[in-house]
């Protein structure tokens, strides 16, 4: 017997309003783990931190998907800049930009003050990699919520906590720093590049060729 898909594929309810927000969301979550992308719907956090979405031949089908689903708030979207003419904007930038016009103000506020924590606080991790994770993260987080902290201030406080627990790194960005040439972006390149797999030298093996004395007869 065939199996029918349109019984299997989870369905995304008309989205209301704030009655029924969480609801919606674990529904678009559902749907996006159907399709392998649960990952870009995080229902943790007041909004997705990836917000680039992959290249995908479901991607008009998902964002026609969640248009339906928030036709009742259309118009509160497009006030808000969207723009549904698009075929190609990404179902997660629909996502997060619904839940900015629908969840209340408070929870918006209580998500970025929490977010802003996380980045200030001195996060002594084990290792390097895992800090720098941590800071993008918390950063693209501020960006989504609408809520961006000034990059100076980024840069003071992550320069500051890597001084205090990764100083061996910390000295690499002395002289931008000093110089006030140290933007977060030249920061986050100089991880990457902390990060960047090095070249292994190539080594030539020497031959050498022992000559052996032939048995020669006497």
């Amino acid at each position: 017997m065939e199996r029918n898909l349109a019984m299997t594929v989870p369905q995304i309810s008309t989205l209301k309003g704030h009655e029924n927000l969480e609801e919606w969301k674990l529904q678009v979550l559902g749907v996006f783990k159907f399709y392998g992308m649960g990952d870009y719907i995080s229902p943790p956090d007041v909004l997705s931190r990836k917000r680039k979405f992959p290249e995908s031949d479901l991607t008009p089908y998902l964002l026609g998907l969640l248009a339906a689903s928030v036709a009742p708030v259309a118009s509160r979207l497009v006030k808000a800049g969207w723009d549904f003419s698009k075929p190609d904007r990404s179902p997660v930038d629909l996502y997060n930009q619904t839940l900015k016009i629908v969840l209340p103000p408070l929870q918006l506020s209580t998500a970025a003050t929490d977010t802003l924590r996380k980045l200030t606080s001195p996060f002594p991790l084990s290792n390097l990699r895992g800090y720098h994770s941590k800071v993008k993260s918390c950063k693209r987080h501020l960006d989504a919520l609408g809520c961006p902290i000034d990059e100076k201030l980024a840069v003071c406080v992550v320069f500051n906590n890597l001084k205090t627990y990764y100083p061996n790194f910390s000295q690499q960005l002395n002289e931008d720093m000093s110089a006030g040439e140290l933007t977060w972006s030249k920061l986050m390149d100089q991880f990457a590049q902390k990060f960047a797999p090095r070249d292994e030298s190539t080594t030539k093996s020497l031959i050498v060729t022992i000559p052996c004395k032939a048995n020669l007869p006497s």
